[in-house]
């Protein structure tokens, strides 16, 4: 009989745990939504800098343009191709970077670029400038 009563107790436990696991467990298991005010700080950083910025949207879409007006609950930006005005409510934005390369690419990019030209011209030119590709004459 005390076998019996422990076994129910045990799932009794066990129901317990799962349910409490369960209630823990949040009802819309979406992914969090940026903070709308870190957005909206970098936004306002972004339109004082007049940068040109990459807004994505939650459905993946791109736009790019420079910030026009910022608003309390909004913004609005002028897209680099096509001109057009588009107002965007910080809800409806997942994330704004500014446009371009960074300063570690370009400081990356820009001694290859030097370094290239610089092996190019040994290489191309005439003997003596052209010494790395080219044998002496003589």
């Amino acid at each position: 009989m005390t076998c019996g009563i422990i076994e129910a107790g045990r799932k009794l436990i066990a129901l317990l745990l799962v349910g409490a696991s369960l209630s823990a467990l949040p009802a819309n298991a979406q992914p969090q939504s940026p903070d709308l005010n870190a957005l909206k700080a970098r936004v306002r950083e972004l339109h004082t800098q007049t940068s040109e910025v990459k807004v994505t949207l939650p459905d993946g879409a791109l736009l790019r343009g420079h910030i026009l007006r910022v608003e309390a609950d909004s913004f609005t930006i002028r897209q680099r191709k096509t001109e057009r005005e588009i107002a965007l409510q910080y809800a409806q934005v997942k994330e704004v970077k500014k446009s371009g390369l960074s300063r570690r690419a370009k400081a990356i990019l820009i001694p290859i670029a030097i370094g290239g030209g610089a092996l190019l011209l040994l290489c191309a030119a005439p003997y003596p400038i052209g010494f790395l590709c080219r044998k002496d004459p003589s």
